[in-house]
Formats: structure tokens, sequence, C-alpha cells
């Protein structure tokens, strides 16, 4: 009888655990409203190149987004605490809304010393990540530097990197 509950409670904790919030949603769920910001058009729709790349090889769906320099200089001069970030879906007519917060990557004395000992400080940059669209189960990180913003976005749709074209 006793393995027979232990099995049982074991099956139910396993259970319960499907439905449990990940860490990341918590923290997102538990940053501060006060200093949530909310932005959109860090990237548009480039009608350059409206059928993306999906006729290449392992493609299954893409967008190409240009960047908004402007919204992209206030992100990172702000560095807001909460960030909700809106990005267009790669389907072309949604809209994937980041809820991210703050990471602290580098400390503020971080510095890159090459083998002919000269030093360097690390780049302007303020990095984020969260869940797209309040999904548990989703990922994104985003990465704003002076002269780019990369990123991925994971969740039940797939897998998409944010970062430049070559040559662009």
């Amino acid at each position: 009888m006793k393995t027979v509950l232990f099995f049982l409670s074991a099956i139910l904790l396993n259970f319960s655990n499907l439905f449990a919030e990940s860490p990341l949603h918590q923290r997102v769920k538990n940053a501060s409203v006060e200093s949530l910001q909310s932005m959109d058009g860090l990237f548009v729709r480039s009608t350059a190149f409206k059928n993306g790349f999906s006729s290449v090889e392992g493609i299954n769906q893409s967008i190409v987004l240009e960047l908004n320099h402007q919204i992209k200089e206030v992100l990172l001069r702000e560095k807001y605490n909460r960030l909700d970030l809106s990005i267009p879906a790669p389907d072309g007519v949604s809209v994937w809304i980041l809820q991210l917060v703050r990471s602290t990557i580098l400390t503020s004395d971080f510095r890159i010393q090459t083998s002919d000992g000269k030093t360097f400080k690390a780049p302007d940059a303020v990095f984020y990540q969260g869940i797209v669209n309040n999904d548990e189960r989703s990922m994104a990180t985003i990465s704003i530097f002076q002269n780019e913003v990369t990123g991925i976005v994971s969740n039940q749709s797939g897998n998409y990197d944010l970062g430049l074209l070559e040559g662009q």
C-alpha cells in the first residue's frame, strides 16, 4: 500500500510541475510594474524583403526587419528595468510582446585584456531576458549595443534569431 501511495504521490508531483511557472516567467511577473516601459517600433517589417528567406534550405519561416535607431538609442540610454517590447511575428501579421527584465551580464569594472597587454572597456550595452506573450514555456533575450541589436526568441512555433544580415 505504501508503494502505491508513494508512486501515486510521485506522479501527482511530476504532473503538477508541468504547470509550474518557469523561473524566468516568475522573474518577469515579479518585476516592478512601476518600472514597466512599453515600446513599439524598435523593429519594423522590411519592404525590401517581403518574402524573407523561406526559400533557403532549413528555414521554414522568416521575416526581415529594419531597426529603428532612434528607439534603440533611447533603450540604450535609459536602460529600463522592465520592458514590454512589441516586434512583428514571422507570420507577417501578428505581433509578439516580449516581456523583458534587464539582466546584468558584465560588472561595471569589466575589462578585456589582449595577449599584448592592451586593455579595453566593454562596449556600452543593455541586456534583457524574458518571455513571449506571457507564455511561460517561451524565452526571449535581447542585447542592445551602440551599432546593433541581437537576440533570440523561442516559443512553441520555433526558434528565431534576431541579428544583422551579412553585409547590411
